[in-house]
């Protein structure tokens, strides 16, 4: 029987006292950062949609159904791997299917994950769907940056936020995915609310990336052919928003950054994102950017050495 996502109870609370009602809106936005798990509740919502008491019960058909990926009435659509977007293609064949009639039930449920990706072409499709839905249609949206959504896609949907969730929800995941207990308070640290960023990795992946962690912490004094060889080693298997999480992860706490400091970390931030999208070389733009980080670090530690000579020379 499946069990409800960890960390959402408010958002999945309202949806499910629509469908109560009888007033589910034909179109929500399920949107966060990566990693708060976006698509366990999309999955959830749908089975709750489907589900015959409406309560994800895993005892009725439909629900057996769903759990075993075969419900005639719902149809997952995501970017395939070897493409950047969703074309439009993808979309009218979901419509397609979505404008037959249900073959189980009352309701069909799409769900479209990483709908930002979505080109111009299939998002104004889809519109034409949101603005006239067929009777019984139920459209999941999923989106970790819903401003790249066209913004009448957007406002045609009821939004559910999905934040980062608590320490506490975020060991829980960790735990419910069979991380040893020594081990789940480094990775909580590394997830910081975003616990499925590193949740499927493996034991030797984990202790990878508690390495990387430390290369990032002090990298004026780290071995640069060390940082090196670890990127041409993970980058590229290691799943890159973990990689950056444990890159930013010793500087969350450190206040008064210079200028140089902050934007080498949000560069290695943005890394992930950037390198999804213009299609980087992993290992080579994740190095590039440690290095950056390295400089700015260096540059920083002379500049306050610098000035502890001067006090000291003041003092004397």
């Amino acid at each position: 029987m499946a069990v409800a996502p960890i960390g959402h109870d408010a958002l999945i609370a309202r949806f499910a006292a629509a469908l109560r009602r009888g007033a589910l809106h034909h179109a929500w936005l399920i949107a966060g950062p990566r990693g708060v798990g976006k698509s366990l509740v999309a999955r959830w919502l749908a089975q709750l949609a489907l589900c015959r008491t409406h309560e994800a019960c895993g005892r009725c058909d439909a629900c057996q159904w769903w759990e075993a990926g075969v419900h005639p009435d719902a149809q997952w659509l995501a970017r395939q791997a070897t493409r950047r977007d969703i074309v439009i293609d993808d979309v009218r064949e979901a419509q397609r299917w979505l404008a037959l009639a249900p073959a189980a039930g009352a309701m069909k449920v799409l769900v479209i994950d990483e709908a930002e990706t979505m080109n111009a072409q299939a998002a104004n499709a889809l519109l034409k769907t949101l603005e006239e839905p067929p009777q019984g249609a139920l459209i999941l949206l999923v989106a970790h940056d819903p401003m790249r959504l066209l913004p009448t896609v957007r406002s045609r949907c009821v939004r559910l936020e999905a934040g980062l969730l608590s320490p506490e929800a975020t060991r829980a995941v960790l735990a419910a995915a069979g991380w040893p207990e020594p081990l789940q308070e480094k990775m909580a640290a590394i997830a910081a609310g975003r616990p499925g960023i590193v949740a499927g990795l493996n034991d030797a992946e984990a202790r990878a990336l508690l390495t990387w962690m430390r290369l990032c912490e002090a990298p004026e004094k780290a071995d640069i052919a060390e940082a090196h060889a670890w990127t041409r080693a993970h980058a590229g298997r290691i799943p890159s928003d973990a990689i950056a999480a444990a890159s930013i992860a010793p500087w969350r706490e450190r206040n008064g950054l210079d200028w140089a400091l902050a934007e080498a970390l949000s560069r290695l931030a943005r890394w992930p994102e950037e390198a999804r999208r213009f299609s980087l070389r992993p290992a080579a733009s994740l190095f590039a950017r440690w290095l950056a980080l390295r400089r700015a670090a260096r540059a920083c530690a002379r500049e306050r050495s610098g000035e502890h000579r001067a006090a000291y020379g003041e003092a004397r």
